[in-house]
């Protein structure tokens, strides 16, 4: 410490005396100067100008203000250590200055040695307190950062995975748990979401911290701090902590409301396919075992009164079986995939273009460019289905006339394009997709496939399916 070289300002209206001691500290090798001048106004441009590590403050000034008013309007502002100059040790003075909390009290009359001692010890002393100072800091951030992430896990634990409810006490949470100043606002939005806590929005100061999910921003926390003094600082990183598991969490709230929407339209289309398997054995099948069983009463009555020449009777019985074997086969084959695995994926698509053909009279295209080789019914099942949804999609919805299945092979990977001449989707129906979208893009998800849809620059809708290599067989 004997050895540092300290910035010293002298404040002392006394020329003579201010340059000798000026002179006497620059021998010590410290590097002092000195100013006469003793108003606040003019003192601050020199302290900012010179960094002074200490100062050496006569108490006596002769302006209007004494010097110990001036040292408490230098320390309001700046932490530099004060020591006092003096050319008596008046008591009650004294007293006034420890009020100041001065790092030392010197007569004028005192020894070099002894002015070089105190102003040693005083600047080791506010080396010590500064080190105090900058922990007390550092601790109080870590028990503001502590108490935020522990009242932010408390709401999200008591949440109910509402998001609402998540925003809402995390704005409260937010000026409490930082020590912000009475009058802060905190208004947090995302997505369709939006909450605002206190309805004042200050104009001094404001931090604004995006909310993102995957890189994408889909919202923002901002803080209006009713003060023109008060820098957040460091505190900002904990607000982009807050704001990071915010995303976090609502990622998770999002894909847990998808699964459970998905789930619903599920259970939706479970129930629309049993009441179609209903409808097809009633208004099919049921209609071919009643005219079965109509023409075996009238065989039977026949043979009551011995008319035994029943073969046209029988004949007809006969390809009503056929008939309902027919129907059996048909509604087998859109309750089980099994037709996948024992005549392969491209031999089922075929057959489906074909019925589609024969029951719509939609002229159904189907194009292999490549080896599309089989190894994985499970995959080869789920674009089965997605082509069939697309299909009925393209003619129920889109009116569709021509539909394309483009199916090609490159190194290994599989692409897949259906296209058709209808009507495509509206922007409402683009914006909200219906359940067969939702049902195809599910699908796609499983066997790790993309999906991408859309509306035709002329006319129609496309569906394009990419499956990574080694990740689909036929």
């Amino acid at each position: 410490m004997d050895n540092v070289t300290l910035k010293i300002l002298i404040i002392e209206d006394d020329v003579l005396a201010a340059n000798s001691l000026e002179t006497m500290l620059n021998d010590f090798g410290h590097n002092a100067t000195y100013t006469l001048e003793s108003s606040i106004d003019r003192i601050e441009p020199i302290i900012g100008e010179k960094s002074p590590d200490i100062i050496l403050m006569d108490i006596n000034l002769t302006s209007n203000i004494s010097g110990i008013d001036l040292a408490t309007a230098i320390t309001e502002k700046k932490q530099i250590p004060i020591i006092y100059l003096s050319s008596h040790s008046d008591k009650e003075i004294i007293n006034k200055a420890k009020k100041t909390n001065p790092y030392g009290y010197l007569l004028k009359t005192a020894d070099d040695e002894s002015i070089i001692t105190t102003i040693t010890m005083a600047y080791a002393k506010s080396e010590h307190d500064r080190i105090i100072i900058e922990n007390e800091k550092r601790y109080a951030k870590k028990v503001r950062e502590l108490n935020c992430y522990y009242g932010l896990s408390q709401i999200i634990e008591e949440s109910s995975d509402s998001l609402s409810y998540i925003l809402e006490k995390t704005a409260e949470l937010i000026p409490v748990s930082l020590g912000l100043p009475a009058g802060t606002s905190v208004e947090i939005s995302l997505k369709e979401y939006f909450y605002r806590y206190k309805t004042n929005m200050p104009g001094f100061s404001s931090i604004n911290t995006p909310i993102t999910i995957n890189n994408s921003e889909i919202g923002n926390i901002g803080i209006f701090i009713d003060s023109d003094v008060f820098q957040i600082g460091d505190d900002k990183k904990i607000i982009e902590s807050i704001a990071l598991r915010i995303g976090q969490n609502s990622e998770r709230i999002f894909a847990k409301n998808e699964l459970k929407n998905l789930e619903r339209e599920l259970l939706i289309i479970s129930e629309h396919e049993r009441q179609r398997i209903g409808h097809d054995l009633h208004d099919s099948l049921g209609q071919l075992i009643t005219g079965m069983s109509f023409l075996i009463k009238q065989i039977q009555l026949r043979t009551e009164r011995n008319e035994f020449n029943n073969s046209l009777q029988l004949e007809e019985l006969a390809d009503l079986a056929r008939g309902a074997a027919v129907q059996c086969r048909e509604i087998a084959r859109g309750l089980t995939p099994a037709v996948i695995a024992n005549e392969g994926f491209i031999a089922s698509l075929e057959q489906l273009a074909s019925s589609i053909y024969d029951i719509f009279n939609v002229n159904c295209q189907i194009t292999i460019k490549g080896t599309v080789i089989t190894e994985e019914n499970f995959v080869a099942t789920q674009v089965f289905y997605i082509i069939k949804e697309a299909i009925n999609n393209s003619i129920k919805h889109g009116k569709a006339e021509n539909i394309d299945i483009n199916i090609s092979e490159i190194k290994g990977d599989v692409f897949i394009k259906i296209t058709d001449d209808g009507t495509g989707l509206g922007k409402e129906d683009m914006d909200n997709p219906g359940m067969g979208l939702k049902i195809m893009k599910y699908r796609a998800d499983l066997i790790n496939a993309q999906f991408v849809s859309g509306n035709n620059e002329q006319k129609g809708f496309s569906i394009d399916i990419f499956l990574p290599v080694k990740k689909f067989s036929t």
